[in-house]
């Protein structure tokens, strides 16, 4: 198994991506991406692959060209069901759901037609620093030139 994640490791220093920027992450979470042409491969989304991907160095708030993350793809995608188990997976992993995309949609924005509850325990994955990286965001303070630049990305996360 040590070879095995070495050479995820290696793969994900590479940085690959695929068509729209999409990260090996975005692809596990991803139920197109489990076959070739009509040709079935693989069962995707796939939790162990997440979870395997994660432990490897993968970023679970990786962005493809639509600013997209693992969990909008999950949300966009996947089934009630299964839905619940990857969404918490992304999660604990370190995903944060309240990162926007382009469009400026968030994971809850992807799951309106249900109930955010149903899916996932908003209170537990809330953080001082997301609450405030939001509140940021909405009230449109001028913070680009009053905080260090790691504190610029995460914020722009939300």
């Amino acid at each position: 198994m040590f070879r095995v994640k070495q050479s995820v490791f290696v793969f994900l220093q590479l940085n690959p991506r695929g068509r729209n920027g999409t990260t090996p992450l975005h692809l596990a979470c991803a139920r197109e991406s489990s076959s070739v042409g009509r040709y079935p491969i693989c069962a995707f989304p796939s939790i162990d692959v997440i979870k395997l991907l994660v432990e490897c160095g993968a970023d679970p708030n990786g962005r493809d060209m639509d600013f997209n993350t693992p969990l909008h793809v999950v949300a966009a995608a996947a089934s009630k069901t299964a839905k619940s188990s990857l969404v918490n997976t992304l999660l604990e992993c370190g995903a944060h759901f309240d990162t926007v995309n382009a469009t400026g949609k968030t994971f809850a924005d992807f799951v309106r037609g249900q109930p955010i509850h149903e899916v996932v325990n908003e209170a537990r994955f809330t953080t001082l620093q997301c609450l405030a990286a939001r509140a940021v965001r909405h009230h449109r303070i001028q913070y680009v030139t009053k905080v260090p630049n790691l504190l610029i990305d995460f914020i722009e996360l939300h």
